[in-house]
C-alpha cells in the first residue's frame, strides 16, 4: 500500500502544481485585460465628451444662423460654453 500511497500523493502534488501554475497565468491575463478595458473606457469617455461638445456646437450654430446672431457673439458664447464644460 505504501507504493500506491506514494504514487497517488505524487500525482496529487503534480496536479496541484499544474493547477496553481494555470491559475497564476489566468490571474495575469485577467489583470492585463482589466488594464486594457480601463484604457478603452477612458478613450470612450473622451470620445463621448467630444461628441457632446460637437452636438452643442452644432445646435448653437443652428440657432445663431436661424436668428441671425453676429458670428462674433456666437463665437464668444460657444467659447464660454466650452470653458464651462471642462
Amino acid at each position: 500500500m505504501t507504493d500506491l500511497s506514494d504514487y497517488l500523493l505524487g500525482q496529487i502534488a503534480q496536479t496541484t502544481r499544474s493547477t496553481e501554475s494555470e491559475l497564476h497565468e489566468l490571474k495575469e491575463t485577467v489583470e492585463e485585460q482589466s488594464e486594457r478595458l480601463d484604457r478603452i473606457r477612458a478613450a470612450l469617455a473622451e470620445i463621448t465628451a467630444w461628441g457632446h461638445r460637437l452636438m452643442v456646437l452644432a445646435m448653437i450654430w443652428s440657432v445663431a444662423v436661424g436668428v441671425n446672431v453676429a458670428p462674433e457673439r456666437a463665437a464668444e458664447f460657444i467659447a464660454m460654453l466650452l470653458k464651462s464644460a471642462r
